[in-house]
């Protein structure tokens, strides 16, 4: 038996996902994922009844996306910066 290829959701658009939702990306059916929300095997957030799956965070803590690197220069190497406020002078009536 073949498993079907699940498209990853973009946490821009859809920021949370239903627990079902959260267990087809993992492959597993809808009793097993409400049973590993249950467990905190992923991130849930309870409202009420409702069970919700915030979407970057289940995809971070299940390894299938990474944080962002952060790429800017350490201090030592970025330019100096004034700290001084630039003077204006007042306008001329």
């Amino acid at each position: 038996m073949t498993r079907k290829a699940v498209r990853l959701p973009d946490p821009t658009e859809t920021p949370i996902l239903t627990v079902p939702e959260a267990g087809r990306i993992l492959g597993i059916g809808k009793n097993s994922a409400y049973e590993a929300a249950r467990r905190q095997d992923f991130p849930v957030i309870k409202m009420g009844r409702l069970l919700r799956v915030p979407t970057a965070k289940f995809l971070e803590a299940m390894g299938l996306i990474v944080k962002p690197v952060d790429v800017s220069p350490p201090a030592s190497l970025r330019p100096k910066t004034s700290s001084r406020t630039p003077r204006v002078r007042p306008a001329i009536a």
